[in-house]
């Protein structure tokens, strides 16, 4: 219990290393919708969007072939790489229009921090 309290506190002040552990620790409980997911998106947190893709891959959450394509261009805006699922090739309007959400996502993040002893100043932040 305790764990799950200090989890909370450091999810709730943006510190992302918390919010991934919190999918380790639940993700057999978490769905699609779960706020956990939404909070690691929106501070950028590429961790987040990994699990997200690799839960969908092994059916603890079950993503569309369009929010696969969202979460695969926005793993690769965030991290510079494509992610091994991105495979589905929409069509060039629905790819347009999927660019366009991840652009809107991007310019809605909060940057986040996350800075502890043995981490150089240039490496503070989610890669």
């Amino acid at each position: 219990e305790l764990i799950q309290d200090l989890l909370t506190i450091a999810i709730n002040h943006n510190y992302t290393p918390a919010i991934n552990s919190q999918i380790i620790l639940n993700f057999e409980k978490l769905d699609n919708s779960d706020k956990i997911f939404k909070k690691g998106v929106y501070l950028g947190s590429a961790n987040t969007i990994r699990w997200i893709l690799n839960l969908n891959t092994h059916g603890e959450l079950s993503l569309t072939e369009m929010e696969k394509v969202f979460y695969c261009e926005l793993y690769k805006k965030v991290t510079g790489y494509k992610h091994r699922d991105d495979k589905f090739k929409p069509d060039d309007q629905r790819r347009k229009e999927v660019q366009a959400e991840v652009v809107k996502t991007i310019e809605n993040m909060k940057p986040m921090v996350y800075i502890d002893g043995f981490t150089r100043q240039n490496d503070w932040g989610d890669k």
